[in-house]
């Protein structure tokens, strides 16, 4: 594990990674905070509409870009 930011000594590995990634969108213009955001609710009421969980959702679509990234290098 790298460098403890502050607050971060007795939190979990899962915690601390969590924390940082709530840093970094926080860190971002309010535009860029705003869409960032508006994409994840957007995640969240596709699940809502499909009967799905929006972890599911989530996780089709990092894996469908994944794909789209990996056939572009081509």
């Amino acid at each position: 594990m790298g460098l403890l930011h502050e607050g971060e000594e007795h939190m979990t590995e899962e915690e601390q990674k969590r924390s940082r990634f709530v840093a970094k969108i926080k860190a971002l213009p309010e535009k860029e905070q705003a869409a960032f955001w508006r994409g994840i609710m957007a995640v969240v009421d596709a699940g809502y509409k499909t009967g799905s969980a929006p972890e599911d959702v989530a996780k089709y679509w990092v894996e469908f870009y994944a794909e789209l990234k990996e056939h572009s290098k081509s």
